[in-house]
């Protein structure tokens, strides 16, 4: 069993990433898909998303937590390693 991980808010560098907000680019780079698919994922439920006030524009932007996408991908790693169960149904 691993050993829980205490978080220290107060280091500058966690906090600016629990923070930060990525658009579908972003997020796509990190996923290693094409933008379409960063849209995709942000639209899938999958995660948690942001809906950012866009101005001049109806219906806003999507944005994901950098810290979100970071456990989210962790969680994936370790279902395919074998450490943790899938939470899908």
């Amino acid at each position: 069993m691993l050993a829980p991980v205490a978080l220290d808010f107060t280091d500058p560098e966690l906090t600016e990433a629990a923070t930060r907000l990525l658009n579908a680019k972003e997020v796509a780079e990190r996923l290693g898909v094409s933008e379409r698919g960063g849209y995709n994922f942000m639209n899938s439920g999958a995660i948690a998303v942001i809906k950012v006030a866009a101005s001049g524009k109806g219906g806003g932007q999507l944005r994901v937590r950098e810290v979100d996408l970071a456990a989210w991908l962790m969680h994936k790693a370790n279902v395919a390693a074998g450490l943790e169960r899938s939470s899908a149904a």
